[in-house]
């Protein structure tokens, strides 16, 4: 399993290191080059509109989420492979509405089972 994460900050560094736990890899898009995220593992380093570098994050990944509120939708929608397209059609309904709260949906899209 493959996710790309849209951002680097605390909050990508924190799934990176709980993916790692779970055996499940994970990149980062950010344009930092020091984001918190890229100091635990692999990121590409891009703006998040950059569709050279969104290209490269979403190649191969099962799973696209996003670390922040403010993603550049319609780069998203014209990078994110069509298997993904309705965890960006929830992004868009979480931004177009403003709530914060239901963003979390998002996460609960997906949710790997641990190994036994």
């Amino acid at each position: 399993m493959r996710v790309a994460i849209v951002g680097g900050g605390q909050l990508g560094r924190m799934l990176v290191q709980a993916g790692e736990r779970l055996g499940v890899a994970c990149v980062t898009l950010d344009p930092a080059a020091d984001s918190p995220a890229s100091q635990v593992g692999p990121a590409i380093i891009g703006a998040y509109d950059d569709p050279v570098a969104l290209a490269r994050l979403v190649d191969g990944a099962d799973v696209v989420t996003y670390e922040f509120e403010n993603v550049p939708v319609d780069a998203m929608r014209a990078t994110v492979p069509s298997q993904c397209s309705m965890l960006t059609t929830l992004f868009v309904i979480c931004v177009r509405r403003q709530a914060r709260s239901r963003c979390h949906l998002i996460s609960t899209l997906w949710s790997p089972s641990p190994k036994t």
